[in-house]
């Protein structure tokens, strides 16, 4: 790989580079070291490589939707600016950098996701892409796949970042300013193959990601070199794939045995946009299972009651750090109370009960 910048290197007088970290056609990701000695991730673009649509009247257009979104699951923008290196000019990005891996790499590593923890991760990038969708000019990010989705590990927790802008869009943007030669093939949806996108794309794209983390795999998928992605043949053999039933056999050769899971995605990853749920919060509401969807998934949807007694109380806010202690009792006791159900369909079962212990005064009775 021939590296744009050299290690030691100092980009805008305060980001010293570190080490390279990945290249695409268009740009290189660095890890920098800034003078606050906090560690950045830079994204530099060769300018000269990015298509028109990807600029505004003031610099790069994924840098000014990123000043405006301010959400815990979308990767954070520190500051922007252009460099020149050998007679070419750069556009750099800087946003705080994630101490993780991708979610393809942890697939990769550790196979498959369950059904139990596929679902969270899913629904907390509903919510991140439902930051962008109620933006004032309604933003598309049109490239959500699973390398695009980095889990940060830095507070002993898996909290996935939406990452990966740069074919974000506003919806009165240009038809077909998006290169989806550029994109994922078994991510996108097919009205992106007509240059249209709209909210209901990004559905498409989150349905397919909860797909491939539960089967290890995205929905239809055809074995075939990459370098065949962008031929009308593959184009072709998509299509007639995506005409077939999904598959719901899981690695281990057994069928998925949630009706309603399948439901959901099959209706996530309808081609026919008018069977696809409408927008991010027909999804989300599907998935936390505050609707039914009854006998396949062009049918009308039945609200479920899902009031409770709220009772008083600070909870575990009244309790300063222990925030280990605290997510474990809330997905092994109180979670598991409070959804009994969920939990039995994936034989989990509540605990008898939990052993606080540690020596005096480190806070055993208070929690309790």
């Amino acid at each position: 790989v021939e590296k744009t910048l050299e290690k030691k290197q100092v980009i805008n007088g305060k980001y010293e580079v570190q080490f390279f970290l990945d290249e695409t056609d268009v740009y290189q990701k660095y890890r920098v070291k800034g003078n606050d000695n906090k560690t950045y991730l830079l994204k530099l673009y060769n300018s000269s490589k990015l298509s028109r649509y990807s600029f505004t009247n003031e610099g790069l257009l994924e840098t000014e939707i990123l000043r405006q979104i301010d959400h815990i699951n979308i990767i954070s923008l520190v500051e922007s600016g252009e460099v020149v290196k050998n007679s070419q000019k750069y556009h750099f990005l800087i946003f705080d950098f994630i101490s993780g891996e991708t979610l393809h790499e942890k697939l990769k590593r550790e196979g498959v996701f369950s059904p139990y923890s596929a679902v969270p991760m899913t629904l907390n990038i509903l919510d991140a892409v439902a930051e962008l969708h109620n933006h004032p000019r309604t933003v598309i990010h049109n490239n959500i796949n699973m390398n695009n989705i980095s889990l940060d590990y830095s507070k002993n927790s898996e909290k996935p970042i939406l990452t990966g802008f740069n074919f974000a869009r506003y919806i009165d943007s240009k038809s077909n300013s998006v290169d989806i030669e550029q994109l994922s093939p078994f991510s996108i949806a097919p009205e992106l193959y007509n240059g249209v996108f709209t909210p209901q794309s990004d559905v498409f794209s989150i349905g397919a990601l909860l797909y491939q983390m539960i089967f290890g795999i995205p929905p239809w998928y055809l074995e075939l070199p990459e370098y065949q992605y962008s031929d009308d043949k593959f184009k072709t053999l998509l299509f007639d794939k995506r005409n077939e039933d999904l598959s719901f056999i899981m690695p281990d050769f057994e069928e998925l045995d949630d009706e309603h899971l399948k439901e959901t995605i099959v209706k996530a990853l309808s081609i026919d946009v008018e069977n696809r749920f409408k927008n991010i919060k027909e999804f989300n509401e599907a998935l936390r299972r505050q609707v039914i969807l009854e006998g396949g998934s062009t049918k009308k949807t039945k609200q479920v009651s899902t009031k409770a007694e709220v009772k008083q109380g600070d909870g575990f806010s009244a309790l300063a750090g222990m925030e280990e202690l605290k997510t474990l009792l809330y997905n092994d006791v109180i979670k598991a109370l409070n959804e009994k159900e969920l939990y039995a369909r994936y034989g989990i079962t509540i605990p008898n009960g939990i052993l606080l212990y540690g020596p005096p005064g480190c806070g055993k009775t208070f929690f309790s």
